[in-house]
Parts: structure tokens; sequence; C-alpha cells
């Protein structure tokens, strides 16, 4: 008794995934692109969870008024990029100030953006725009995100 058997569409499934693992940037691009919505949203919600309110002095000093927290000239929002290359995807601004903003900062302390100037107003609560925690890790929002964009593309990689 002879059994053949036809490995070419299992063939071609492994080649397919195969190329899929090793030419990772079309994954890495839709990653960045889907980090920079997730913290667009958080512009757009005034956090997720809601950022905390501004003080009377900020407000005071803001052009709009109160307005819509961290968008006095929407400078922030507007810098934020999206990159990406076979092995990375990344989003970020190269503001100086968005570290404040993203991790708080307590008055008299050095301002994270500039160490040797001690910060003269009060607290600057924490105001996440960003998909991450204090410790530089991906939030459980951006952690699901990236997972249903991964799993997509790995059961499109098999198929």
């Amino acid at each position: 008794m002879t059994i053949n058997l036809d490995t070419s569409e299992l063939e071609r499934v492994l080649h397919n995934a195969a190329n899929h693992l090793t030419h990772t940037a079309p994954l890495m691009a839709d990653i960045s692109r889907a980090l920079l919505s997730e913290t667009l949203l958080r512009f757009h919600f005034g956090g997720r969870p809601a950022w905390a309110g501004l003080s009377p002095l900020t407000i005071a000093r803001r052009r709009g008024g109160a307005g819509a927290i961290l968008q006095d000239t929407g400078e922030l929002k507007r810098s934020i990029k999206a990159t990406h290359s076979n092995d990375t995807a990344t989003i970020g601004t190269n503001l100086v100030y968005a570290p404040t903003h993203q991790f708080g900062a307590k008055q008299g302390e050095f301002g994270r953006s500039d160490r040797n100037t001690p910060l003269p107003w009060g607290d600057i609560p924490a105001r996440p725009f960003v998909p991450m925690d204090k410790n530089g890790d991906i939030d459980h929002d951006g952690f699901l995100t990236v997972s249903e964009i991964v799993d997509g593309y790995l059961a499109g990689s098999f198929g």
C-alpha cells in the first residue's frame, strides 16, 4: 500500500507564515498607527481613565480658559508621531515638557524635561496621554490593542 500526500498547500501556508514572520514591517506599521489612535483617543476623551482637572491657576493662565486638558495650543497633540521599522513600532513626541504631563511632577522638583530648573508652580498631576504606565511599559488598553492586531496578523499568516 502506498499513500501519496500532496503537501503543496501545507508548503504554501508555511511559506506564507515564514514570510509574514520575517517581514513584519506591515505589522509594526499597524501597531504604531493603532497606538497613535489610542493616544489621540485619550486627548479626545480627556484621558482613559479621566485626567485630573485643571487648577484655577492653570485655567487663569490659559488662552482658552478651562478648555480641553493638555490642549491649550494643541502643540502637544500635534507633535505625537508614529514610526515603524521591520522590528519596532514607536509613538512619541520630542517636546521637552511631554514627560512632565505624562508622569506628573511635584512643586520644587526638577521637571522631567529640564532637570536643572525646579518647577515654580504647584504640583502637576500625571495625565498619561501615551498608552504606557509609570515604568515605561505598555498599559492595559495599549496591550489589548496590540494583542488584537498581533492575533489578526498571525491568523492571516497561516491562511
